[in-house]
């Protein structure tokens, strides 16, 4: 509000009218307040402050009741002082700021936060009666209030997870971690430290993982082996950049590493070893082979079993059962026919591919007769001829070996009891 004109003809008189507010709403709405003004003589004294404007500044840990400063009127004036609180809380609403009246000195009568209002703007008033008029000044006050290191950085999060497949490059990013510091300055600006493992953990993180000391981004530092270790966890240490004390803040990173197939099945045994008889049924077993996979999940560990070479007429064959791969006859064996079989085996888990040998002896059985080398055998001898002389030989084989082969020879029929035969040769 300000003059249009000369107050001289209106001297010693008392103004008075309304202010309207108009929205611009539909309807339009609006409120009034009444207004005094009170024309003074030339004569009468205003109260005149010292200063057009005063600023103080004091630290946010002021003590409550401390003097933050004062403000003064020019020699020979004498007034009533009081604070004209505003409706935000930089102008004193919440009356953290009083002065005293009489000697206009400005005390704190409510702690102050940096983090809440670092500058507070708002007016004292001096108020001086005269002829029970009351002539009144005001003037601009600013407080300044100084940033302490009274806040921890504080993270974002209570804890931070994350997931990395195993075999990742060095320098693969993991996760960021972010704190965040109200202070101002120095004192708000936060700093990143992986947190060194103390005597009694056995963790191997801090070689393993490296931060970002300025964004909070965490990175590997070496390959990670789902098989040496499946998770880390560690502590990330938020510091901030105080100029007196540092204070700081930590929060645990937990790592899990995802298993990829990184490691091929290898069989137990290079060469594996069976044996069977040639009279045995199909689905006898012959072998049990067994692979073993670094992998940890299930499904980089699941291998299949074939047989790739050796196994002419598919005699033999593989099959799961109650877990185990076992080879077992297919087809029947004739040891006559092959005695021994050498088959390859491979064994894959859908990405690396081994290999084994799997020997099997047939064992022979009594499956044969003995066959005479001819049909008939004839001899001729004189009639005199003296007895346990040799008249003929007899000669048969057998394909049967060992015992099953051994035979033995004797006469039967109509004069057999006129001869002797060696039941051996």
């Amino acid at each position: 509000m300000v003059t249009k004109g000369s107050f001289s003809h209106l001297k010693s008189s008392i103004l008075s009218f309304f202010v309207k507010a108009v929205d611009g709403g539909i309807p339009m709405k609006h409120s009034l307040v009444s207004v005094y003004i009170h024309v003074l003589n030339p004569e009468n004294l205003i109260p005149t402050f010292s200063q057009p404007q005063y600023s103080f500044t004091v630290p946010e840990d002021t003590p409550i009741g401390a003097a933050l400063g004062s403000v003064n009127l020019v020699p020979g004036h004498a007034a009533i002082f009081s604070i004209v609180n505003g409706e935000t809380g930089e102008n004193n609403q919440d009356g953290v700021l009083i002065v005293e009246k009489e000697t206009g000195v400005i005390k704190l009568d409510k702690p102050l936060d940096h983090e809440v209002i670092d500058t507070f703007h708002f007016k004292v008033s001096a108020t001086m009666q005269q002829a029970r008029i009351d002539s009144v000044s005001t003037v601009d006050v600013e407080v300044k209030v100084l940033d302490l290191n009274d806040n921890k950085p504080a993270f974002e999060s209570t804890s931070y997870e994350a997931t990395v497949m195993e075999g990742m490059p060095v320098g693969t990013r993991i996760i960021q971690v972010q704190a965040l510091d109200p202070d101002s300055g120095a004192n708000g600006q936060v700093t990143y430290s992986i947190s060194p493992p103390s005597n009694m953990e056995t963790d191997r993180s801090a070689p393993t993982f490296t931060i970002d000391s300025n964004t909070g981004w965490i990175t590997t530092l070496k390959d990670l082996d789902y098989e040496t270790s499946p998770s880390y966890a560690f502590g990330v240490v938020a510091s901030d950049l105080g100029e007196t004390v540092s204070l700081s803040s930590t929060v645990t990173v937990s790592v899990v590493v995802i298993d990829i197939n990184d490691n091929p099945p290898n069989f137990v045994e290079d060469h594996y070893r069976g044996a069977v008889r040639e009279s045995d049924p199909p689905g006898e077993v012959v072998a049990v082979l067994n692979t073993r996979d670094q992998d940890s999940s299930d499904i980089n560990r699941q291998v299949s079993y074939h047989i790739t070479g050796g196994n002419p007429r598919g005699v033999f064959a593989l099959g799961l059962v109650q877990g185990e791969w076992k080879m077992y006859v297919k087809r029947p064996l004739d040891r006559e026919e092959q005695d021994l079989y050498l088959l390859n085996i491979t064994a894959s888990d859908g990405l690396f591919v081994t290999r084994a040998v799997v020997e099997v002896t047939v064992k022979d059985t009594n499956d044969n007769r003995p066959v005479c080398e001819q049909a008939l055998y004839t001899a001729s001898f004189p009639e005199d001829i003296p007895t346990n002389r040799v008249i003929l030989t007899v000669g048969a084989t057998d394909a049967d070996m060992g015992s099953s082969a051994a035979i033995q020879y004797s006469l039967s029929g109509p004069g057999a009891e006129d001869f002797y035969m060696d039941v051996d040769t």
